[in-house]
């Protein structure tokens, strides 16, 4: 016996625990013929277990489903490009990437084995795991790249901010997503994780672009990511390049129309 999402993965049924488990919410997974949507689902040896995968997500990983929105909102070009991703976690930046063409990805993170089976074995990319961007030497990657990606999370994009620059050749872009749960201070996160106050999403977005201003980059494009839950956090994607011309980008009304598409949602 063993729980659903783990049954999926080592039957070879979906690649990765990640993608297994966003699957399973979406009730693309029967168990003897009944859709079940938690992952602690506990499968007997003897079950008939169906996956439909013709509405599965295309990526290892959700965040390359926001990569993908940044691709589309900014008109961003990734054929034969070389690519670092920071915070590269199980890959769905990564995966997204080479999906739209990139030549070549390196792809940081601080912790070990969540690089997805497939992207690690793949000759386009270097996994560096237990590499922390902060105290990455330059000459770790043999070249400038032409595009930075980046889904952090425990940490402000302020802190790494600095460190980001040297690895970016001088008509790059830079695409980060911006998760204001980690931006925040604690008084204005709730019991549940969830930064709440329009106002605050503001002052961060301010922040993080004066902060990045600081290091000669500067915002091209903002939006918000996909939202599919009312009761989740709103995350941005944005854009940086070190072209210093007037964005026109009016933080509040970004903000603004993130709140109310959340609303929208039934």
């Amino acid at each position: 016996m063993k729980r659903l999402d783990t049954y999926l993965v080592e039957n070879g049924l979906i690649k990765s625990r990640e993608k297994a488990k966003d699957s399973i919410q979406k009730g693309l997974v029967k168990v003897n013929g009944v859709v079940i949507t938690k992952g602690s689902f506990i499968v007997n040896d003897d079950a008939k277990v169906e996956y439909n995968s013709t509405d599965a997500m295309p990526f290892v990983g959700k965040g390359g489903l926001k990569l993908e929105k940044a691709i589309k909102d900014f008109n961003i070009d990734f054929k034969d490009k070389y690519v670092l991703d920071v915070g590269a976690s199980t890959g769905g930046f990564t995966h997204c990437a080479l999906q739209h063409g990139a030549v070549y990805v390196w792809a940081v993170d601080v912790g070990v084995n969540q690089l997805d089976e497939t992207l690690r074995n793949n000759s386009q990319v270097c996994s560096m795991e237990e590499c922390d961007i902060r105290t990455l030497p330059e000459s770790t990657i043999p070249r400038k790249v032409d595009l930075i990606v980046g889904d952090l999370s425990f940490i402000s994009l302020t802190l790494i901010a600095r460190h980001l620059p040297k690895f970016l050749s001088n008509n790059g872009e830079m695409v980060l997503l911006i998760k204001p749960q980690f931006e925040a201070g604690k008084e204005f996160v709730n019991k549940n994780g969830i930064v709440k106050d329009p106002k605050v999403h503001v002052n961060i977005l301010k922040r993080i672009e004066s902060c990045f201003n600081n290091q000669s980059l500067f915002l091209k494009g903002l939006n918000f990511a996909p939202i599919n839950n009312r009761n989740k956090n709103i995350e941005y994607i944005s854009l940086f390049t070190f072209t210093n011309t007037q964005s026109n980008i009016d933080l509040r009304t970004v903000v603004n129309n993130a709140f109310s598409f959340q609303k929208s949602l039934k």
